[in-house]
């Protein structure tokens, strides 16, 4: 028997145009330089305050009387405000 040949036409060629590679090459150089840039606002410095300015226990101590004091004193005036009012 004899093979039988069968003729396919020839496959299309498909046209390869450069602007779809160009224009990811491109999109990734951006992406990239664009990554490579450093920060250029200056960034707050949070490391802890300095010695000077932090308050010994014993003047803790103090403060936190002080400022309990002004929270009576304010509560007393608020309730002094409230009988005046009714």
């Amino acid at each position: 028997m004899q093979a039988f040949k069968l003729k396919l036409p020839p496959a299309p060629r498909r046209r390869t145009t450069i602007a779809p590679t160009f224009l990811l090459l491109v999109c990734a150089a951006a992406a990239l330089s664009g990554c490579a840039q450093t920060i250029s606002t200056p960034l707050p410095d949070l490391r802890r305050p300095e010695a000077d300015g932090m308050l010994v226990p014993a003047q803790q101590k103090q403060a936190i009387e002080e400022l309990a004091q002004k929270k009576a004193a304010a509560e007393a005036q608020a309730v002094k405000q409230i009988e005046r009012g009714r």
